[in-house]
């Protein structure tokens, strides 16, 4: 096979396995598994610029840096969305297939390369693990990274090369293995099986120069300067280094290497997260080829070429057998290039031997059975595993596809995010059901209003048709009767209330997730209406002459005041805590730190209590939009009986500017007195 042949197939193999890994890349799988939620978390980490070698999860668990620090750096460009969060595992993916090729062709031939690739393309579990963000995806690129490196560097042909290209081969030998070491503990597997290679190099490949031996030592001090902070940081945290968590566990390892060599020809992974269960990492035919490459690699260690891939299959092998619950596919990651090289070396040998015309039909054969292997995934990684209910809970596939429903219809229908941490910047141990779905959307979210809905609501276009998106039950609890009530106008989303949703989109949202909101204009204008009799206020000015004023009433900043209404008897003790709505209308562009505030006054501007806030995204409010807002002051309980007023007002958060009050565009003050409040003592 020439080479511009094999380079052309290359390809083509290459565009095979990218559709692959990108064909629903946001709906396959459609959630986010916990393992991909926690790198995004530990990504956020990096970014807060917070950097460690560890990344401590408890008293003996860790996660190396280097994967959550390039998510990080690609998260900058890429955004939220799991497309954001997987396409690095994809390119890396991508990159190793190319790697394993030009490794497999420099090892064994064109044909072996090609192989070598097309088995790892249109494998399951490759294909699905370029869809995962987790530390896992960068394995396999490491291990063909650093054999490649190796292949270059060392004579596997005896072929002895120019001293700048050996220079940058040993340097790449060098980085390859010291950045690995940051990347998962089986990083460790992977240098000591570099170093055991080098080492029988230098026993079996006698006489290297001593310039080649300075390469070597070149290469073996770069390593140690790249792994340094590793070393150190193992030296001071031994419970948390790669060390002690792949070999300090309770799986017994002659136990588990029956199960993990059966999930590679007979049944594979159970865990239904990682595998359709029970399905093997490669079919019985192509398992028996690769076993055929592996004899080969056996019976001539002693060329270089056949030993770089048995030593490392010998090293690499403890990280998938001493992993729980055998077999592992996430830890057999580190056998894929491997055991790809020794099927494409098995492909090699099989047409190699045969005639020229049996030849033919050998790789007609081997082309079969990569379209066999490629029905068989695309069957049973987009419609068989998908569909297990499983899946579904791996993944929180219903918070996925609600996700996916936001995505779908905020652009054209007004959505509120009921969202109680929506400004809240406490790193919680876990996540709610609200931060998982913003995590798992791929469109970006100026469309959605974020709301607090247990004290404050938005009536998008004055109270026109919108989506209100209820994830947990935890964004209602201990709301306030009021805004209860005007949830309740609303009902879960069905195809009878929104014609335009498709009743399979409904079926998969969780139950009760999504209230759709029918136009309830007239109500809304009908009790902002009421407000210009029931609910008047005074300018809080010196000139004042004491007569109401009726809402609406405009501020400053494009809100404009509509009218409150006071909760229960205006008779309060010391302590008590006073209750009051208010609703605004937007007018325009607002403040993005927009907040109201609330006084308690024992003269205009003698303030005894208050309470400064605004439930809502003041940056995602539209023009238009009337938002009930309730706050609750608690009085002092050394306040002495009297009488008070309450007023109310807004300002901005960072500049503490308060909005005028405007009367015919003419400023009234920068507050507004709205009803008195009697304090008695406490019995």
């Amino acid at each position: 096979m020439s080479s511009r042949i094999s380079y052309a197939l290359a390809v083509l193999i290459l565009l095979l396995a990218t559709g692959l890994r990108l064909w629903d890349l946001t709906t396959v799988p459609i959630g986010l598994h916990a393992e991909e939620v926690l790198s995004l978390r530990l990504s956020d980490t990096v970014r807060s610029g917070d950097i460690r070698v560890f990344y401590p999860l408890g008293e003996s668990d860790a996660r190396e840096n280097l994967y959550y620090t390039a998510l990080a750096f690609t998260r900058l460009g890429t955004g939220t969305g799991s497309i954001g969060y997987r396409i690095i595992s994809v390119f890396a993916n991508i990159i190793m297939l190319a790697l394993v090729y030009t490794t497999g062709v420099r090892l064994f031939g064109y044909l072996a390369g090609l192989a070598s690739m097309a088995l790892l393309a249109v494998m399951m579990w490759a294909s699905l693990l370029a869809r995962l963000a987790m530390p896992q995806a960068f394995l396999p690129l490491m291990v063909i990274a650093v054999m490649l490196a190796l292949a270059r560097a060392l004579p596997v042909y005896r072929q002895y090369r120019s001293e700048v290209t050996s220079v940058t081969a040993f340097a790449a030998v060098g980085a390859a293995i010291g950045t690995a070491f940051y990347v998962h503990p089986a990083s460790l597997l992977i240098a000591l099986g570099a170093m055991a290679f080098i080492t029988y190099t230098v026993f079996t490949q006698r006489p290297l120069s001593t310039q080649r031996l300075s390469y070597i030592g070149f290469a073996i001090l770069l390593i140690f300067i790249l792994a340094t902070p590793y070393f150190l940081s193992s030296i001071n945290l031994p419970e948390l280094s790669g060390g002690s968590r792949l070999f300090y566990t309770d799986t017994s390892f002659f136990r588990s290497i029956a199960p993990t060599l059966s999930g590679i020809l007979f049944v594979g992974d159970r865990n239904p997260a990682f595998n359709l269960p029970g399905r093997p990492l490669i079919d019985l035919v192509s398992g028996l080829i690769a076993l055929l490459g592996l004899v080969t690699c056996i019976r001539y260690w002693r060329y270089p070429r056949y030993a770089l891939v048995l030593i490392m299959l010998i090293f690499l092998a403890p990280a998938a057998i001493w992993a729980p619950n055998a077999p592992n596919f996430p830890a057999m990651s580190v056998l894929l290039p491997p055991l790809a090289l020794c099927f494409g070396l098995g492909i090699s040998l099989i047409v190699n031997s045969l005639q020229s015309r049996l030849g033919i039909f050998a790789i007609v054969a081997v082309v079969v059975g990569m379209a066999f292997n490629v029905i068989w995934t695309v069957n049973d990684l987009f419609i068989r595993w998908p569909q297990l209910s499983d899946v579904e809970a791996a993944y929180e596939g219903d918070i996925g596809h609600l996700a996916r429903f936001i995505d779908q219809t905020a652009g054209e229908t007004p959505t509120v995010v009921c969202h109680r941490r929506y400004n809240d910047f406490t790193p919680h141990e876990e996540l709610n059901n609200t931060q998982l779905t913003l995590l798992m959307m791929n469109r970006p979210t100026e469309q959605v209003r974020f709301v607090d809905c247990r004290q404050s609501l938005v009536f998008a276009n004055g109270g026109g048709h919108e989506h209100i998106i209820v994830a947990g039950p935890d964004e209602l609890e201990g709301v306030h009767p009021r805004i209860e009530e005007w949830l309740s106008l609303g009902a879960p989303l069905s195809a009878e209330n929104d014609p335009s949703i498709d009743e399979r989109v409904i079926a998969d949202l969780p139950e009760g997730a999504v209230l759709a909101m029918e136009d309830i204009t007239e109500i809304v204008a009908s009790e902002m209406g009421k407000f210009t009799t029931i609910a008047p206020a005074n300018y809080n000015v010196p000139d004042a002459e004491g007569q109401p004023v009726a809402p609406p009433i405009r501020f400053g900043g494009n809100v404009t005041w509509l009218g409150y209404e006071a909760q229960g008897i205006p008779v309060y003790r010391p302590g008590d805590i006073v209750t009051t709505i208010n609703y605004w209308r937007i007018e325009g562009l607002t403040p993005p730190d927009l907040v109201f505030f609330n006084h308690v006054l024992s003269d205009p501007v003698t303030i005894v209590a208050q309470r400064d806030q605004l439930s809502v995204d003041a940056s995602r409010l539209r023009e238009r939009d009337i938002l009930a807002q309730v706050t609750y002051i608690r009085l002092p309980r050394a306040l002495s009986p009297g009488s008070y007023g309450l007023s109310t007002g807004a300002y901005q958060w960072t500049s503490r500017l308060r909005l005028d009050v405007l009367d015919d565009d003419q400023p009234r003050g920068n507050s507004l007195i709205l009803y008195g409040i009697e304090v008695v003592p406490r019995r």
